[in-house]
């Protein structure tokens, strides 16, 4: 069962709060007021603390207790606190039907949309020259190390390796009908077949 929360953050330099609410004990979430947003970045985290005040299953219930609290410890802007509404924000939850049917919107959105060489470039560019830590490396490999694959990632590999390299299943030779010479799917693609040069002009 979903659970809401009543928080105040309160900036411990001057004093001046803000009365939240939300879904959930979510520590670091500290409010979404845009004002007291940036001095979250500008005076720092460190200089806010925060506290719940009141925790229920009933959303109606939570909602009242938040515009209660933001009047009785004067958190609103014309009282000197951050918050801009009497009565807190309207936070709405999500059925799950509501949820299924946000994320089916967004199956496929993309699909067959090309990135813009400029888009590419800036994503590219923020990993450019950084090398990954051995820590990185070891904590991406250890869940991996000892594993064994199972026939469906087998099956997997045969179908989706690059024709010519050596993987599961894919180290048949083709024999070229011209020179007599066997190689693999790539390199007979390239070389042979109509392309070889023992081929008879006719």
């Amino acid at each position: 069962m979903e659970t809401y929360s009543v928080y105040i953050t309160t900036n411990m330099l001057n004093n001046k709060a803000y009365v939240g609410m939300t879904n959930g004990h979510l520590k670091n979430y500290m409010g979404s007021d845009k004002i007291l947003l940036n001095d979250l970045r500008i005076i720092g985290r460190k200089n806010f603390s925060k506290s719940f005040l009141f925790t229920s299953t009933d959303y109606k219930e939570t909602h009242y207790w938040e515009g209660f609290y933001i009047r009785t410890l004067k958190t609103h802007v014309s009282q000197g606190g951050y918050n801009p509404s009497w009565n807190g924000g309207i936070y709405i939850p999500m059925t799950e039907e509501k949820k299924k049917n946000c994320s089916k919107g967004m199956m496929g959105k993309n699909k067959g949309k090309k990135q813009s060489k400029e888009w590419i470039e800036k994503r590219v560019q923020q990993f450019r020259g950084k090398k990954q830590t051995k820590e990185i490396i070891e904590k991406r490999i250890t869940p991996l190390r000892g594993s064994k694959r199972t026939e469906i990632q087998k099956e997997h590999m045969k179908l989706t390796c690059y024709k010519g390299q050596k993987c599961f299943g894919n180290n048949n030779k083709i024999q070229c009908p011209y020179c007599n010479k066997s190689c693999s799917s790539g390199v007979y693609k390239r070389w042979h077949g109509d392309r070889c040069k023992q081929k008879p002009n006719i």
